[in-house]
């Protein structure tokens, strides 16, 4: 193992000369000269017309001759018998080596498939009665066979060719027979000569155009350093050769002379001297490609040449030096346009359609990109635009693995508080075994509450919300330990985490920040001087009045003419008026005063709560931030003791500090104690609705609360936590009113705070709402108040102004679409798309028919998974994929890293820990967990994560996950040494631009100490030391994983999948909101109409409308070799997952056999599923089998018709219903309806077992009550 440091020059590398890479001649003839020196035809050609060379006695190659090859090719220069021999084997061994290196680099693949095919032997199965007159299946089944066992000989007379490994031959009659008897079935049922000429001159066509495309340019074998040149650079086609004039460019690049041109460029188009160099260059060669031409002007010419090489260079353009930050208009404006849109999406989620709306404009279509990962290809990707780093990746990244840290470290705690073994024991997935075997023990064993993990949660829970020990022993009713205090820092560790990131991102806003505070103290404080002065200032006034009209009434006491002059007595009367008036209840005076004592008193107050929140106080008490996520069911039952708590706390804390939001101050809120019972009313109302919305401390959006932006941590009632906590009850209950399960509250503290803190550091504010006025107001001015500028013409024909008018109606329309689709995948990414009540009966009863029959159908998942294994060979080719498997073998220590970077740098791979494999097959929705529950109901969701660890699902997901890492890794350091070098073929380039990776990134990655193991790279992401280009890069490797493995992300689902649906239709908004409707649990909010129940028909729909994007769209976008393996492959794993599943597989023809391999592949996604739903919902009368002669997959029955239409949880319970109450049903049927229904009891490895408890035990048992 060895540890690289690449650093680069300073100067951009050109592409390594011919000596190095060999000459790559980029024409599809060469593409054709190599497919033929690899094919079957060469060799068979070659074995026919090898010359006999004489031996030479004692002849054997030297060991330097056979140093610089490989075994198998060494192999074959072994068998020469004389120098002669040697030469023409090493000849033929070269070209071949050669042939194949060249053919990987320009990624050709229709050659060597056309050879392939025009091969002789293939023509020998379609010959007589091998073909003639056959359907689908037995054409399959023939050629099939008959390619198989064709090229079988034909690979055994090979062995005696030169240069052919034998690996190969092993592949190509693996690949001979499952190609024949997909292109035999094929064939037979359409016939041989149909469409054969069609498809040849499609083939052609694309490929020459896929050849144009993959080929790298031609960089020049030598660069010359010419000073004399009155040029920065000069290319001179005829030998190749780049003269450069180094000062020159660098006195150009110093002075800016690109923006001193006829049609210059911005000053900051060209970051550095080395983007300055590759420009230069790029010019040149565009110079030599496109002449001028004889009408095109001087300076015409020249900006052509210059957009031409921008464009060619456009990897470099895009920067990414924040790795977080938005694409600026400015960026996106260089690429060309369109570069953001997805061709053969097929826009089945909001993100989607977002992507869609406006195809050509750069700036709307990247949108939905900066917010969710999508798994298909942009249409820039060919050409080097990077995608840019979404919301969703920057949440995974930074939060995905935070929450399952601090849970790891409470367990160890726990393990050490009950003197447990707590040595650093295996681990499987990031869950350390011990701990889960220990707390899964307590459970079993029925262990103490005082002894199991839940309990100490609670513990933890309420020191971090208590102030000291004594306040801890009132609400947990004992002393607190080393142990619960350890446990209480890392928790109060673990939310000043994001307390961090909330106030540099502003999601806490103003109020979070204390120099704010401290000022407000300050700025108070010289008020209160200001105030008092003035009050000072009045009642001195006063004074002086009362002194003067003192001393006037003592001299008027000498008479009237010798006491008090007439002015002196006209001014006592005057003096004494004013003097009552002052002293008058409500007079000027008394309110001035009573105005300036009332502001001193507020100045005072707020500078106390201030200094209180500033030592971290709440009502008097100090302590450390704990969520407020309130337990509803618990409120509910014990609703007097709560409001009498609240009315308690108003009593002893009558003034409340508020922020606001409007004046960027804080306010003391002194309520009249004769409104407190209002104010306790208005406070539990306000706390049961944050319940209903599955809110908690200001996470919820402006659109579920009704109001404007409100920043996060800001509480409905800001009482102590510990007052929360260990309450006794009226029943002398010890009762929790907000949750204190750490483990689950940091899970969804996480996904919800950290999404915000992402989308605020993008886009400047948690809720993306600035961002969206901005979008809004570029539509408006960009594509309504052109068309709104040309209705004011008064010249206009009617027919110019109607369809001007239309026009208007359609970017209004367009413009609202796009609009709430952004909206709806802004909230996707919050967390905060579902809008039903999570304690609402109907949510209640959908979450627990589709927990329940997840359990019982859920054990054949692993499966239906199989198909995986081939996916990386889809994505990254079949060389790739085979060569991956054994170099990965070669060190398995390093999967230990892979597992590590995945997981706690990238944030993801957290299948096991977090029992998230579920997501993959099914839609769980963002409620789960929220709201009031049973016992029974906890125990259904409990239960999920060890289902798809005994279904195997978890665990299948993990490795190829891994692997999947691994091979990503190795890509993205393999292609980026290719791109810096100039040497990128265009299926590296997509890959590349699918990660978000362009040059700069590839530079930077290049810097970094990534290791190399053999042949195999690895990012090493733990050793870097660019911490914020560490957590981009493993999220982009982490994102790939989850694009290759088909995990469902939010990108992927459609609206209804969470039983919501958009209506502008009034009349249907109105009917949704009647009480009728609300109380069948109906929910309104804005133009969203939803139920719980509409989600259950797609709850097994999340991998085939994932692999929608990921695997259909993206294949028939890519269409390359690699597709077409990886399909292959994909359909055999399918073929094997059959066999599992089926009972009745090789009673199957082999046409059934070859249809049940295509459908469980999952090549097509809904595509393929199609046929098998229409099958179902008919009883077997339509669909793809019908429409060949076959029978149904199964007897269908209207339970299955019920069940694909409304979806397997109502389906099921139909299917129980009716074995319960249905007189006319046979035992044997009704007993198998309650087996299939039985959680765990469909696990793929028990049906056995199964099936033999409900025959033996079931059945009988059943038989007592109903007759057979």
């Amino acid at each position: 193992m060895t540890t690289i440091y690449d650093p680069l020059p300073q100067i951009l590398p050109l592409r390594p000369s011919v000596k190095e890479i060999g000459t790559r001649d980029t024409k599809t003839s060469l593409n054709w000269s190599n497919a033929y020196h690899l094919s079957t035809i060469h060799d068979m050609w070659e074995l026919t017309t090898r010359p006999t060379f004489e031996p030479v006695e004692g002849y054997f190659p030297t060991i330097d001759s056979l140093m610089p090859y490989r075994i198998e090719e060494a192999e074959d220069l072994l068998k020469s018998r004389s120098p002669e021999e040697f030469s023409y084997r090493q000849g033929i061994v070269d070209r071949k080596v050669q042939a194949r290196e060249e053919d990987y680099n320009n990624g050709s693949w229709l050659p060597a498939t056309v050879l392939g095919l025009a091969d002789p032997v293939n023509f020998v199965p379609f010959v007589g009665p091998w073909y003639k007159g056959v359907g689908l299946a037995r054409g399959a089944l023939r050629l099939g066979g008959g390619f198989g066992a064709v090229t079988a000989v034909q690979e055994g007379i090979l062995t005696q060719s030169i240069g052919r490994p034998e690996m190969e031959q092993w592949f190509n009659i693996g690949t001979a027979t499952l190609a024949g008897g997909l292109f035999g079935g094929v064939l037979g049922r359409i016939g041989f000569q149909k469409k054969v000429k069609d498809w040849s001159d499609l083939n052609d066509n694309a490929q020459a155009f896929y050849d144009g495309l993959s080929a790298p340019a031609k960089f020049p074998d030598r660069v010359v350093i010419r000073e004399t040149m009155d040029v920065p650079v000069q290319l001179k086609m005829s030998d190749n050769v780049m003269f450069v004039n180094p000062k020159l460019g660098i006195s150009m690049w110093e002075t800016k002379a690109w923006t001193k041109e006829k049609d210059p460029l911005p000053e900051e188009t060209f970051k550095d001297w080395d983007q300055y160099q590759r420009f230069l260059m790029e010019k040149e060669f565009a110079r030599h490609k496109f002449k001028r031409k004889p009408e095109q002007k001087p300076q015409d010419y020249e900006k052509e040449l210059t957009e031409t090489a921008l464009v060619t260079m456009r990897g470099d353009q895009i920067s990414v030096n924040n790795y977080n930050g938005m694409l600026t208009r400015a960026e996106l404006e260089r690429q060309p346009s369109g570069s953001y849109a997805m061709p053969g999406l097929i826009p089945i989620s909001p993100a989607h359609r977002a992507i869609k709306a406006f195809p050509n404009d750069n700036y709307l279509s990247v949108q939905g990109l900066e917010l969710v990962d999508v798994g298909a290809q942009i249409k820039g990707n060919a050409v080097g635009v990077a995608k840019p780093y979404s919301v969703e990746a920057m949440t995974y990244a930074r939060w995905g693995w935070v929450p399952h840290e601090i849970h790891h470290t409470m367990e160890r705690i726990w393990m050490r508080s009950k003197s447990r073994d707590v040595t650093d024991g295996p681990q499987y997935g990031g869950v350390p075994i011990a701990p889960a075997a220990s707390r899964l023990r307590d459970k079993i064993t029925r262990a103490p509450d005082s002894e199991t993990y839940e309990y100490f949660m609670d513990l933890v829970a309420k020191r971090v919300a208590s102030r000291d020990n004594e306040s801890f022993k009132l609400i947990a009713g004992r002393e607190t330990d080393e142990f619960i205090d350890e446990a209480a820092a890392h928790v109060t560790g673990f939310f000043k985490k994001f307390e961090e990131q909330a106030l540099k991102t502003g999601v806490f806003g103003p109020r979070g920040d204390k120099s704010l505070m401290r000022q407000q103290i300050k700025n108070n404080t010289d008020e209160l001087a200001k105030t008092e002065k003035a009050i000072d200032k009045l009642k001195a006034s006063t004074d002086r009045k009362k002194n003067i009209v003192e001393g006037l009434e003592q001299k008027s006491r000498d008479g009237f003419k010798e006491g008090l002059s007439e002015n002196q007595f006209n001014l006592l009367v005057k003096l004494r008026d004013e003097i009552d008036i002052a002293a008058t209840e409500g007079s000027r005076y008394q309110r001035r005063l009573g105005a300036l004592v009332a502001k001193a008193h507020r100045l005072r107050t707020e500078n106390v709560a201030l200094g209180k929140r500033l030592e971290a106080t709440v009502g008097g008490v100090k302590q450390d931030y704990y969520p407020h996520r309130w337990l509803p069911d618990v409120i509910n039952e014990n609703e007097d003791d709560f409001r009498n708590l609240i009315k308690d706390h108003f009593i002893e804390n009558p003034e409340t500090v508020v922020f606001s939001e409007k004046n960027n101050r804080w306010y003391v809120n002194n309520k009249d104690p004769e409104t407190l019972d209002a104010r306790v009313d208005a406070t539990v109302a306000n706390i049961k609705q944050e319940a209903r919305l599955a809110g908690f401390d200001g996470t919820l959006i402006p659109e579920r609360i009704g109001s404007g932006l409100r920043y996060l941590n800001s509480r409905v009632l800001d009482i102590p936590t510990e007052k929360l906590m260990g309450f006794v009850n009226g029943k002398g209950e010890r009762i929790n009113f907000i949750d204190t399960n750490v483990r689950a509250m940091a899970s969804i503290y996480a996904k919800r705070v950290g999404s915000q803190i992402e989308m605020a550091r993008k886009f400047g504010d948690r809720f993306g709402t600035a961002h969206r006025e901005e979008l809004s107001k570029y539509i408006d001015e960009k594509y309504i108040f052109p068309v709104l500028k040309k209705l004011e013409n008064k010249k206009l024909k009617p027919a110019e102004r109607k369809k001007l008018q239309t026009a208007l109606q359609k970017a209004h329309q367009d413009k609202q679409s796009y609009m709430d689709n952004l909206l709806d995948t802004q909230h996707r990414v919050l967390n905060q798309f579902d809008i039903n009540d999570p304690s609402a009966m109907s949510t209640r009863l959908a979450e627990g028919m589709r927990n329940w029959f997840t359990l019982a159908y859920g054990g054949s998942f692993a499966l239906s998974a199989m198909p995986d294994a081939a996916r990386p060979m889809m994505v990254y080719g079949a060389k790739e994929f085979f060569k991956a498997i054994p170099e990965g073998m070669r060190d398995l220590s390093m999967y230990k890293v892979i597992s590590k970077e995945l997981r706690e740098v990238g944030g993801d791979l957290l299948d096991i820990v977090n029992a998230s494999t579920l997501n993959r097959f099914v839609d769980q929705g963002e409620l789960a967990g929220f709201g009031k529950r049973s016992a029974f109901e906890r125990g259904l969701t409990a239960a999920q994560g060890p289902m798809f660890i005994a279904n195997l699902l978890g665990p299948w997901t993990y490795q190829w996950k891994m692997f999947t890492g691994l091979m990503a890794g190795h890509m993205m350091i393999k292609y980026s040494k290719d791109m810096v070098a100039g040497t990128l073929n265009k299926h590296g380039k997509e890959t590349l631009s699918m990660m978000g990776i362009d040059m700069n990134l590839a530079r930077k990655i290049l810097d970094q100490p990534y290791q190399q193991n053999g042949k195999t790279y690895y990012l090493n992401s733990t050793e870097w030391t660019d911490e914020a280009l560490r957590t981009r890069i493993a999220s982009s490797v982490a994102a790939e994983t989850r694009r290759v493995m088909v995990q469902p992300t939010i990108g992927d689902k459609p609206n209804i999948m969470s039983g919501i649906f958009r209506t502008n239709n009034k009349t249907a908004l109105g009917i949704a909101q009647s009480k009728f409707f609300k109380k069948l649990g109906f929910n309104v909010v804005g133009n969203k109409i939803s139920h719980p129940i509409a989600a259950l028909p797609f709850q097994f729909m999340s991998w085939p409308i994932s692999a929608m994007t990921k695997v259909t769209s993206e294949g028939l976008q890519r269409r390359d070799a690699a597709v077409f393996f990886g399909a292959m492959g994909m359909v055999s794993m399918g073929y094997l997952s059959g066999m599992f599943k089926h009972y009745n597989w090789f009673d199957m023809s082999f046409e059934e056999q070859m249809i049940r391999s295509v459908e469980l592949s999952g090549v097509g996604a809904l595509f393929t599923d199609a046929p098998l739903m229409v099958e179902e919902i008919t009883q077997g009368d339509y669909g793809l089998r019908s429409m060949l002669g076959h029978d149904p997959l199964y007897d269908r029955s209207e339970h299955d018709a019920i069940g694909r239409f409304f979806g397997p949880a109502i389906g099921g319970s139909i299917e129980v219903i009716d074995a319960l109450v249905n007189p006319d049903m046979r035992l044997n049927e009704r007993s198998a309806i309650v087996r299939r229904a039985i959680p765990f009891a469909g696990l793929f490895y028990l049906k056995g077992i199964s099936r033999f408890m409900e025959r033996n035990a079931l059945r009988p048992a059943m038989g007592l009550v109903y007759d057979d």
